[in-house]
């Protein structure tokens, strides 16, 4: 992200910038990729997200937020569209729909500042706040499907990569997402959100497993871990 309103688009291996331009009013506090890597979203202190073109560098879309900081965003694919996440306040937009139609959900369930966003697949967002909660939400329908209650202000959520499952003994049923939660109190956690059917009804539980109090072996895979996920925020 940039303390201005430019973008800049760098070689690296040449360590030389290949263009650059205005993208916002005010400074840019977020941004992302999508998962082909050409198309960038920027959210901004001028309540805007933008999408880019980054070869051709022009906005591809502009969504406007009411108010606050565009300070989280991120993309998923869903029901064979791709939509731009974007928050304070979480909305989901679809990037294949008209203008008029671009805005599908608006997310309400957090008392406190949203911290994090994360997939745990097409359909299905986490998000974590500093109300001590994280949420899961459906998508698809543009629901909230559970509020785990984490006793903890938490400033980043990831998911864990299968590849590190041995080293931190995780052993996953079908439809298990494990997490790494970070906060105020200056830990990592792993935790659990299991899926499974009650009756005719999807149910979600929450299980916090390990964490890195006290713990120096379990330090060592988080710091691997952290390291691999881009950083956590403590």
């Amino acid at each position: 992200a940039s303390r201005n309103q430019l973008l800049r688009v760098w070689n690296i291996e040449t360590k030389t910038m290949l263009k650059t331009w205005r993208a916002h009013d005010a400074p840019i506090a977020s941004m992302a990729f999508d998962s082909t890597g050409k198309l960038l979203i920027t959210g901004s202190a001028d309540h805007t997200a933008k999408v880019w073109d980054v070869a051709k560098g022009y906005c591809t879309h502009n969504f406007r937020h009411s108010f606050g900081v565009v300070d989280l965003v991120t993309f998923t694919k869903a029901n064979k569209s791709l939509y731009a996440i974007t928050c304070q306040v979480i909305h989901v937009w679809d990037l294949y729909a008209s203008k008029e139609s671009q805005l599908i959900a608006e997310l309400k369930g957090h008392l406190n500042s949203v911290t994090s966003l994360c997939m745990c697949n097409d359909n299905l967002l986490l998000s974590s706040s500093r109300d001590k909660t994280v949420i899961l939400w459906d998508l698809s329908s543009g629901t909230q499907l559970k509020t785990f209650v984490v006793y903890e202000a938490i400033e980043c959520i990831k998911v864990i990569p299968k590849s590190f499952y041995p080293g931190l003994g995780l052993q996953p049923k079908r439809d298990d997402v494990y997490v790494a939660l970070s906060g105020e109190r200056g830990l990592v956690h792993i935790c659990r959100i299991r899926g499974g059917m009650e009756g005719t009804k999807r149910m979600y539980q929450y299980e916090n497993l390990i964490d890195s109090i006290n713990d120096n072996e379990l330090m060592k895979s988080e710091i691997t871990l952290v390291k691999s996920l881009g950083g956590l925020s403590f």
